[in-house]
């Protein structure tokens, strides 16, 4: 669910695009609970075959010290030059795209991407814009959450310009005690102009880059 705090703060700037003359209409996504997991998918899949190069002979970190052979010598260097997010995705995107797997769970993402694609151009020939919260949560402080499927979720309203291939661009909304929350705008492509031109006047209007947030 959304944070009560980020759902307050969203109703206002709504309010605050409504005295810009802008038409609000809400609208119920029929894909939302796809959205992180075909994301998820299809990101860690392309990350484990984009990374693969990175094995320390051509590209990447490179250990010196002896090795016995070459699989120690990818093992080192691939074990040193990646961090821990890096190699969990790797992993999982390989399984991802292995045999036996592949039609599973890469296919099916990619099939249900071409229906959120869909869906997503279809609200957009009828409104201009998709506006949505930027997290559904209030910002965490440096370490407060290690799990890494917690930290997952917090995308979920951001994945579906990733997914789509859409221009998005996120701004302050206000604040909630002291730290920062955003609001995104979503819109057809090669419209980054009008994107920017509400969101100028939203930044004018509320003024909120002025304030600077808690240390």
């Amino acid at each position: 669910g959304i944070n009560s705090d980020v759902k307050k703060l969203f109703g206002h700037a709504l309010s605050t695009l409504s005295k810009l003359d802008v038409e609000i209409c809400f609208m119920k996504f029929p894909y939302t609970k796809f959205l992180i997991p075909t994301y998820y998918i299809i990101a860690m899949s392309e990350a484990s075959s984009n990374l693969a190069r990175y094995d320390g002979v051509r590209y990447g970190f490179r250990v010196d010290r002896d090795v016995d052979d070459w699989n120690e010598f990818y093992s080192i260097n691939r074990g040193l030059g990646f961090g821990t997010e890096v190699k969990r995705r790797i992993v999982m995107g390989t399984f991802a795209l292995s045999t036996g797997y592949y039609d599973e769970y890469y296919m099916k993402a990619a099939k249900i991407r071409r229906l959120i694609t869909t869906e997503v151009m279809r609200i957009l020939n009828e409104f201009d814009f998709i506006i949505s919260p930027t997290m559904p949560c209030v910002p965490w402080k440096i370490g407060e959450i290690a799990d890494p499927l917690t930290m997952y979720l917090m995308d979920l309203y951001t994945v579906l310009a990733n997914l789509t291939g859409l221009p998005a661009l996120s701004l302050p909304m206000g604040f909630s005690n002291g730290l920062p929350c955003g609001i995104q705008i979503i819109g057809r492509p090669l419209e980054e102009g009008r994107i920017f031109n509400l969101a100028f006047r939203y930044e004018r209007k509320t003024r909120y880059f002025e304030k600077t947030p808690i240390k």
